[in-house]
């Protein structure tokens, strides 16, 4: 996770805004992947290019930090099924994972409190709540805003 605010403008670019400028090559790559980007395969990437400074801007975890911390358990189960093919992962997320986190159910407190402590142990204190909240995004829609707003309400006011 990044805090890109203290870059100077235009140090990333989105990923489908670059792919836009090459799709008009004849390549047919280019406008297979410019195709599949612009529809149901866009995940909201971006791109820099050389080499970028981030210490002090972001931190790492990995995915068995995630897992360990309930990701798949108490989060968000439709992650871990078997036919959640990794090595294809964009095909399974769209083919599979957004239909079954559209079918879970209203978040709960428990839920809450484990994105919460699971955010804390993978990126401490400065992204906390951005990604707690990111990883509440992997529930319903329709969760709950204001059992959420009260889980962190609870916990990080007196």
């Amino acid at each position: 996770m990044i805090d890109t605010r203290d870059f100077p403008e235009q140090t990333f670019l989105r990923d489908l805004d670059a792919l836009e400028w090459l799709h008009e090559e004849p390549d047919p790559v280019f406008k297979r992947l410019y195709n599949n980007r612009n529809g149901r395969f866009y995940f909201g990437e971006y791109l820099t290019q050389g080499y970028l400074d981030i210490t002090g801007k972001c931190v790492e975890m990995t995915m068995q930090q995630l897992v360990d911390g309930g990701l798949f358990t108490a989060i968000c189960p439709a992650l871990d099924k078997p036919q959640n093919d990794w090595k294809e992962w964009p095909k399974a997320v769209c083919n599979r994972l957004r239909v079954d986190i559209a079918s879970n159910k209203a978040v709960d407190q428990k839920q809450i409190r484990t994105a919460i402590f699971l955010a804390r142990d993978c990126v401490g204190d400065r992204f906390l709540v951005p990604f707690a909240l990111m990883l509440l995004g992997l529930r319903n829609r329709q969760s709950d805003n204001a059992a959420i707003a009260n889980a962190f309400h609870s916990l990080f006011t007196d």
